[in-house]
């Protein structure tokens, strides 16, 4: 997976790689509004951009998609949103509230042909203080 920050407004689909690595996140700058992608899944979206998460299918065929979100920061912050888009048209969104600490599972199929790229994009609900959250995906090939 390769991990990209959106820029030019959230929902441009205009994206750039993460600029610095502080030796544990990838973030955009040190403040609570500002970006940081690190270790076992740990995001947090900014103001003016979000996360995306770009895979491109190695395979044709229907594959399934695991995902689980949940807050890691829930004292504070009203959420985030998870939507999934093929190219730039929207497959699915979910969204977990700001005391949210247990998350959400979901579990859906798409039939995908080899080289079509998704992209997986993590924003706010409304503002980015306190959305520390975690993430996981997991992506078969159905046999």
């Amino acid at each position: 997976m390769t991990t990209w920050e959106g820029y030019g407004g959230r929902g441009s689909f205009n994206w750039r790689a993460m600029p610095r690595y502080d030796g544990r996140c990838w973030r955009t700058d040190s403040t609570e509004q500002d970006i940081r992608i690190c270790a076992e899944g740990e995001v947090h979206p900014g103001w003016g951009s979000s996360i995306a998460y770009q895979w491109i299918s190695p395979l044709s065929g229907l594959m399934r998609f695991n995902t689980h979100m949940h807050k890691i920061d829930t004292h504070c912050g009203d959420g985030v949103q998870l939507m999934v888009y093929r190219g730039t048209q929207l497959q699915r969104s979910q969204q977990i509230g700001g005391g949210d600490n247990r998350g959400l599972d979901d579990s859906w199929q798409m039939q995908l042909s080899q080289g079509d790229m998704l992209y997986f994009v993590i924003t706010i609900r409304g503002e980015p203080t306190c959305d520390q959250t975690r993430i996981y995906l997991e992506i078969y090939l159905r046999q």
